[in-house]
């Protein structure tokens, strides 16, 4: 059986690892093929960190326009859906992960937005991200529709976040023990270990594209 491929598109490059880090080892691990493209880079450091996340995970990672930009808003409208389109041409996912169109960082709604645009050239499967910032108030406004078991993938998780270190710098700090109490939390009420969640945004027809809802458990995925 022909695995499913998976493109997710994140606006930074610790947005994979916040949001959905174990979901795609677990992806990984069950053989599917999976891409992460980061629309920016601020610094050599950080592109360092995001390279040693994603050898821990197992992805690919790919850096649209060479980490060039260091804000999606720096990218026309018009020029943020060429790169998206271009990505999907690519990478033919069937399944395609981004931010959500409510989260309250402009770069994500708006990486949010071109993928959607980018749905007409493809049947993929949509999802959203919940917001990376657990703190905003839009955090508990995303509604998410399907929950994925990452009860053996939490450990992978966070020796990648453990990566992005930013002590000393403006930013905000990665905050690794609430976002694992988070998935704990988020698992307990399933019956799980721990959890990660999505939202459904698109799917063709009534069984969807070749991946399906696979999301919510690619392991069942491999095995059908």
């Amino acid at each position: 059986m022909t695995m499913p491929r998976l493109l997710a598109l994140t606006a930074h490059p610790d947005d994979a690892e916040i949001t959905m880090g174990a979901t795609l080892a677990s992806c990984v691990a069950s053989g599917w093929d999976v891409t992460v493209a980061v629309f920016t880079s601020s610094s050599a450091r950080i592109r360092q960190a995001a390279e040693a996340a994603a050898a821990i995970i197992g992805h690919r990672l790919v850096w649209v326009d060479d980490g060039a930009r260091a804000w999606v808003e720096d990218y026309r409208d018009t020029e943020l859906v060429a790169l998206v389109d271009s990505l999907v041409a690519e990478h033919r996912p069937d399944v395609v992960i981004s931010h959500w169109s409510g989260d309250p960082h402009r770069d994500h709604a708006r990486l949010s937005a071109a993928a959607l645009a980018a749905m007409r050239r493809t049947h993929a499967t949509l999802y959203a991200l919940p917001p990376s910032e657990f703190r905003s108030p839009a955090y508990d406004a995303f509604t998410a529709n399907i929950v994925v078991d990452v009860s053996d993938y939490l450990e992978v998780k966070e020796r990648a976040l453990a990566e992005f270190q930013y002590e000393g710098w403006a930013w905000q700090q990665v905050d690794t023990p609430t976002l694992l109490t988070l998935a704990h939390a988020t698992g307990a009420r399933m019956g799980w270990r721990a959890a990660e969640t999505f939202a459904l945004i698109r799917q063709v027809g009534l069984t969807g594209s070749a991946a399906g809802n696979a999301l919510s458990n690619p392991v069942d995925s491999e095995q059908r």
